[in-house]
């Protein structure tokens, strides 16, 4: 039997929003759109509350670099998650 609550789809769209957003993000910073990543970014950050918090966490760090001009690609290869650009 599928459950078909109203408050569990609620809550995976919103964390789907967030992820979403902040990989979104993260993709417009590769590209050097930094305008559109802090647009994605804050969208990520403001959605849904406490939930997500370390795609929030990811999303902050992005939208701080947007502001330098640069993306989060050496973290990503600092942590071993792998570089999208090469």
């Amino acid at each position: 039997m599928v459950d078909l609550d109203m408050e569990k789809f609620e809550n995976n769209y919103v964390n789907n929003k967030i992820i979403s957003a902040s990989r979104q993000g993260r993709y417009s910073l590769i590209k050097g759109e930094f305008e559109i990543a802090r647009t994605y970014y804050k969208i990520s950050i403001v959605s849904g509350g406490f939930k997500q918090i370390l795609w929030k966490i990811r999303s902050i760090i992005g939208f701080i670099l947007s502001f330098f001009h640069m993306d989060v690609e050496f973290l990503a290869d600092f942590f071993g998650k792998g570089r999208i650009n090469k």
